[in-house]
């Protein structure tokens, strides 16, 4: 699932350069960069989306308070990314810990500042 402001385009600019599939993603409706209250704009449509369910999320624009919110969610990780640099193999390393454990818990504490 793509949760980027790139929407659809994530398949045709960025799923190939990281030997993806086509993948479903997440309409923002806009509003994905529009950040408000501390929280990134993308909160509300992938609260929505996941409802329950674990979620990874990487991104290079994580908010002050989106720790918070990832905390009181259980089975939440955020990877943060530079920018600069892009999706590494130590973030899909990342995740895929997170997948084989299971983790049904925040796991974020002290990763960006």
């Amino acid at each position: 699932m793509w949760a980027t402001t790139w929407e659809q385009e994530a398949n045709e600019f960025i799923g190939p350069r990281l030997g993806l599939p086509e993948l479903e993603w997440i309409d923002f409706g806009g509003r994905g960069a529009d950040h408000r209250d501390g929280h990134h704009g993308k909160v509300p449509a992938i609260t929505e989306w996941a409802g329950t369910r674990p979620i990874a999320w990487l991104d290079d624009e994580f908010q002050p308070r989106d720790a918070g919110w990832a905390a009181a969610r259980p089975g939440t990780l955020l990877v943060p990314v530079d920018p600069r640099k892009g999706i590494g193999i130590e973030h899909l390393e990342q995740v895929r810990t997170f997948l084989t454990r299971g983790e049904r818990r925040s796991d974020h504490a002290g990763r960006w500042t």
